[in-house]
């Protein structure tokens, strides 16, 4: 896994990592809470496949540039992607 950035809105970093996954690129999104107050920090986004990693740092500065293109709308369709990768990984088990 490898950080390509971070982002200050954890909302902002989940929609970018759900848009990625419509790409079929896998992003954690790591945000820091403040132990203290108890508010978010900086959400940070690590790819998990090296040969992902460069395509990922150009769709983050494509992101930054226009986070609210209707592209980057993708939660329904990421959460559809995770539910069959689910479905996938349940059938690989009870084989």
């Amino acid at each position: 896994m490898r950080r390509i950035g971070s982002l200050s809105d954890p909302q902002l970093a989940q929609q970018f990592a759900d848009y990625l996954l419509t790409k079929q690129i896998h992003c954690n999104v790591q945000t820091e809470r403040n132990e203290s107050t108890a508010e978010l920090g900086e959400s940070d986004l690590w790819i998990r496949d090296e040969e992902h990693v460069d395509q990922a740092k150009q769709e983050l500065n494509e992101f930054l540039a226009n986070p609210s293109d209707a592209k980057y709308k993708a939660s329904e369709q990421a959460s559809q992607l995770r539910k069959e990768q689910q479905r996938e990984d349940q059938r690989r088990k009870s084989l």
